[in-house]
């Protein structure tokens, strides 16, 4: 008989929620690549599903408007290829994979981006995650008037939190202490 007091209640937008936090936090403490790609996924899985049965398009979801409907298999398949070698192993138990971890920053975004669409307020970590991704990556990411609302969330000005990610980058002490900070409950 299960004990009702280890009961919790989880709907799936917020088992994606959780799974895509935790990601964020073991991403920043460098923690287990394997562990932070299966979480990504799984919540992206879950966030999509949502998605295209709510009929929103995305960029580059399964309901992507970007992609030709001809190449949308291929494209999923590709997408999820790292995924699925990691949740299977019935027909390749003895293989090894080439993991490109670096993916898993922009797999990250693709999340975040989701939950956005679904109209659901974003976490801490989640703007915080966006804002570092950014300012690492100019020359490919640029910032929205929607970061900046999220940013105002934060009770932190744009020059604040840029400041922060100067002290981000100076140590790991640092970084570790910064990213505490903004995790903090208000």
């Amino acid at each position: 008989m299960p004990d009702k007091n280890n009961i919790e209640k989880v709907n799936k937008i917020d088992a994606a929620i959780r799974l895509t936090n935790q990601a964020i936090k073991m991403f920043f403490h460098k923690e287990d690549t394997v562990s932070i790609h299966l979480l990504i996924n799984a919540a992206n899985e879950i966030l999509s599903t949502i998605l295209k049965k709510k009929g929103i398009k995305t960029q580059l979801g399964v309901n992507s408007i970007l992609i030709k409907n001809e190449m949308r298999k291929d494209w999923i398949k590709r997408r999820r290829e790292e995924y699925n070698f990691f949740k299977h192993a019935n027909n390749d138990a003895d293989k090894t994979l080439d993991f490109n971890v670096s993916f898993n920053k922009f797999f990250l975004l693709e999340n975040i981006n989701f939950i956005h669409l679904l109209e659901i307020p974003l976490s801490k970590e989640m703007t915080f995650f966006t804002f570092w991704l950014i300012n690492q990556n100019p020359n490919i990411l640029e910032r929205s008037e929607f970061l900046d609302s999220e940013l105002k969330k934060l009770n932190m000005s744009s020059e604040e939190l840029f400041k922060l990610f100067d002290e981000v980058m100076e140590s790991d002490k640092t970084k570790l202490n910064a990213i505490k900070k903004i995790f903090q409950p208000v």
